[in-house]
């Protein structure tokens, strides 16, 4: 697994504003330790800017306490996936979105095609198949 640079993930951020932030995540990558929650908390609060809405406002329409929401957008706690799901949600963008700022080396392939994909049920199926191919 790799993070991101903190030149990186701090490029969007304003000079001027979230000093206490970025000294932690320049902290967290030099120690080594894993970004993520902070990467997820920039995004929700980018995506909560870019739709104009206020921390109440996403807090409210996300069923979340406006304390919870403060901490997901500082990246100081794990958010559950219920929570993730109900930001997502309420900000009108998929799941996938709030972990775009972190990149993750060993995620798997992308399949992409027409159809649904589908597993052979069986290994003789496997077999079959690769004997046809």
């Amino acid at each position: 697994m790799r993070n991101l640079s903190a030149n990186q993930l701090l490029a969007g951020m304003p000079e001027n504003q979230h000093r206490s932030l970025r000294r932690r995540l320049r902290t967290t990558l030099a120690a080594g330790e894993p970004a993520l929650e902070i990467a997820i908390g920039e995004e929700v609060r980018a995506t909560r800017r870019r739709r104009g809405m206020t921390v109440s406002e996403l807090a409210a329409v996300a069923d979340i306490s406006i304390s919870m929401l403060s901490k997901v957008e500082h990246g100081t706690i794990s958010p559950s996936l219920k929570t993730l799901l109900g930001l997502s949600r309420s900000l009108g963008v998929p799941l996938s979105r709030l972990f775009s700022r972190f990149q993750n080396e060993t995620s798997g392939p992308h399949l992409h095609g027409d159809g649904p994909f589908r597993l052979p049920a069986r290994r003789s199926d496997i077999a079959a198949r690769s004997c046809r191919e």
